[in-house]
């Protein structure tokens, strides 16, 4: 699976694309008891925000705790941008 996430910040600030790697996904199946394969039939808002969270992280480009970047952020979707 291959997922490119678009994030805006509520200061303007703008992360396009961000690339959602298997870290991530694995971070995402831990924390939800779910298979990432879930995504593909319920996109809740929480998963979507939890995966942008977790790449960021993994990048050390932010470093709150999940509770606390939810603040930060305006809106997460779907990257049309080309990751290179």
């Amino acid at each position: 699976m291959k997922l490119n996430l678009r994030v805006e910040f509520l200061d303007g600030r703008v992360v396009d694309p961000l690339s959602v790697q298997m870290p991530d996904m694995l971070k995402f199946e831990e924390k939800f008891s779910i298979s990432i394969s879930a995504l593909e039939k319920e996109q809740k808002l929480t998963y979507i925000v939890f995966l942008a969270w977790a790449a960021l992280h993994r990048q050390k480009l932010t470093d709150k705790p999940f509770d606390d970047f939810v603040d930060t952020v305006q809106l997460v979707t779907a990257s049309e941008a080309d990751p290179k």
